[in-house]
């Protein structure tokens, strides 16, 4: 059995009753893994709960795991990339991964199994399945395979309640789900720290904006946008972009592909900083956080940047537009010159800045607390049965 799986368990006895297990079938941290950590924060202060993820690349999160004293095991089984050598393994080691799964969710015996990364991780609700457990889905994205699709069809309708992290997840995926499931949207939480915004050490020159994005590197953030509008403010509007965020393995030709476009073009005005894990100072230092995503559901990176006061421009992704319109908290615009136009005007308008960085905190306190969230999730599982 120890061979199966790799079990570390932090400050809870095995014994013990499992209300909740939480699964990720990706530990790369990202979006989903800080959704993870602060939820189960105060999940596990009402019930007994535990997560597990893959043991590749898994550094990060176990760190952050043992950091807040949350429970947690790790499985020797593969992730889904769409990277050729990658998804060969993916396939090849799928029926023994479901086999791996299955046996740890027999023995841990939780009363419900909640799949926490998306549509994606059907693998794992196949291993619950097998081992006739209730099943709870969360869902945190807009665009996915058709084949993805298709399989999620086909098993959602054995899951138990499923969670939406946006109302334009739910309205992508509800034309799946056939028969009628208990479902709720809780948006992403943000952890209380980001809702203390530190004074800035450095004075910034007049009319000097420092723009933030929070993102590991991918395609679907859309940095082909951000460059573009780093081009168009070069000689004209004194902003300078920072991104934060990791480049794995898998989009180092992404990355390089980027780089040497801002190279080509002469850029000074984008500066990588890499991954951190103290980004409310980062966010502390800035004065506009700018989300050029394609594709979003409930960004966790944009509702920490309102927390700690900071406007937001975006691209209209998820419900991004419903929260910063309803509080006057920032712009939502999709090209180039429209959001540099944008921009501009706030870089000469530090009062406006001032309004909007009240509102995007009042956004962020009303709508994405972790308090909030948990007291959600611990409703909506009373709700279907699963903490009985």
């Amino acid at each position: 059995m120890s061979q199966v799986f790799k079990s570390r368990i932090y400050k809870k006895s095995q014994e013990q009753n499992i209300n909740c297990l939480f699964i990720l079938e990706e530990a790369r941290f990202g979006g989903p893994q800080i959704y993870m950590l602060n939820l189960l924060c105060l999940l596990k202060q009402s019930m007994n709960v535990k997560l597990v993820f893959p043991e590749k690349y898994s550094g990060r999160l176990i760190q952050a795991c043992e950091h807040n004293e949350i429970t947690y095991d790790t499985l020797k089984i593969q992730t889904l990339s769409l990277k050729p050598v990658n998804l060969l393994k993916y396939i090849v080691n799928f029926g023994f991964d479901i086999y791996k799964t299955s046996v740890y969710i027999g023995k841990v015996k939780p009363r419900t199994v909640y799949i926490a990364g998306g549509s994606w991780q059907f693998r794992s609700v196949i291993s619950a399945l097998i081992m006739r457990s209730r099943v709870v889905w969360h869902l945190n994205d807009t665009n996915m395979h058709p084949i993805i699709l298709f399989i999620f069809r086909i098993l959602s309708r054995y899951a138990s309640g499923i969670i939406y992290a946006s109302e334009k997840t739910k309205f992508y995926y509800k034309p799946l789900i056939k028969d009628v499931k208990k479902t709720r949207v809780i948006p992403s939480p943000v952890s209380n720290r980001f809702f203390h915004r530190q004074n800035n050490a450095v004075e910034k020159p007049k009319f000097d904006i420092n723009v933030v994005t929070v993102a590991n590197i991918s395609p679907v953030k859309g940095f082909e946008l951000l460059v573009d509008v780093a081009r168009l403010c070069k000689s004209n509007v004194p902003v300078h972009f920072f991104v934060v965020g990791s480049v794995f393995e898998t989009q180092n030709a992404y990355y390089n592909k980027i780089t040497d476009l801002i190279d080509k073009l002469e850029l000074t005005n984008i500066t990588f900083l890499g991954s951190s894990d103290n980004v409310d100072q980062v966010l502390s230092n800035m004065d506009i956080y700018f989300c050029s995503s394609v594709a979003e559901s409930s960004p966790i990176a944009v509702w920490e940047a309102m927390a700690m006061g900071l406007p937001i421009v975006s691209t209209d992704v998820g419900d991004v537009k419903k929260y910063v319109e309803a509080y006057g908290a920032g712009f939502i615009r999709n090209d180039a010159r429209s959001i540099v136009s944008v921009l501009s005007n706030l870089a000469e308008r530090r009062d406006q800045l001032e309004i909007m960085r009240t509102a995007s905190n009042k956004c962020a306190s009303e709508n994405f607390s972790q308090q909030k969230c948990a007291e959600s999730h611990i409703d909506f599982l009373k709700c279907i049965g699963a903490t009985k």
